[in-house]
């Protein structure tokens, strides 16, 4: 870039007399060639900075779904639970899930009970326990599926990840119905995703919107840039 600069100048100067070239034609050229270098500086920082992210989310999700396949535990399903031992077997299989994600949050989320108690009140109340089983089966299944050259995938690793942390947040806070958030930010601070959403922004984005209360507005402001958010995702 330099070299180009010394050279257009120095035609400049080799040519005030002949062509007429003044100070101010030699100080717009100046400018004008700072002012590519400058975009090209720009664009040359944008394409690092996106490679880098990029990068970071393929170690992530590679991270995430190793850890998971590590495990080597199948698919969950609430209609096979039918005694207690079932129960245990299952919450087994979850909190070995829990163990591993909790590295990813910003808060650490406290294994499932396995007491009986625990067990009476979730054939009282399955529905409420009926999403978090839906969220571990997609990670367990976006786990399997990752592959390292697909960018896709890494996504639905990540966005799985992020929908089972906001499971558990609903499972174990219990208030998150009652709040509203405007942004993926202000949300994910609140629910412990920041750490997914700084190397996958949309990841996060596309888990809230996926997720049964974001359509039933327990945390959507339909005034808010969430809610606008979400629209955009359900129009396209």
């Amino acid at each position: 870039m330099k070299l180009i600069s010394y050279f257009i100048l120095s035609l400049c100067f080799s040519s005030i007399f002949i062509t007429g070239c003044t100070k101010d034609d030699i100080n717009k050229i100046t400018e004008g060639i700072n002012d590519y270098k400058d975009k090209g500086t720009d664009i040359i920082h944008n394409l690092t900075t996106n490679s880098e992210t990029k990068k970071a989310k393929f170690e992530l999700a590679e991270s995430i779904a190793e850890s998971i396949n590590k495990l080597s535990i199948s698919q969950i399903s609430s209609n096979k639970i039918q005694s207690y031992e079932d129960y245990k077997k299952t919450v087994d299989k979850i909190n070995l899930v829990i163990k591993t994600t909790n590295k990813h949050y910003d808060k650490k989320f406290n294994p499932l009970s396995t007491e009986r108690k625990a067990y009476e009140q979730l054939t009282k109340n399955i529905d409420k326990y009926s999403p978090l089983i839906n969220n571990f089966n997609e990670l367990v299944t976006a786990s399997k599926n990752f592959d390292k050259k697909d960018e896709k995938s890494a996504d639905e690793v990540i966005s799985a990840t992020a929908g089972f942390g906001v499971e558990l947040f609903l499972i174990q806070d219990g208030t998150l119905h009652k709040l509203v958030f405007n942004n993926v930010g202000e949300f994910s601070a609140s629910v412990g995703l920041l750490k997914l959403s700084k190397v996958c922004g949309p990841c996060v984005g596309i888990a809230m919107e996926s997720l049964y209360w974001s359509s039933k507005n327990y945390i959507v402001d339909k005034g808010g840039e969430l809610y606008n958010y979400f629209s955009t995702l359900k129009n396209n």
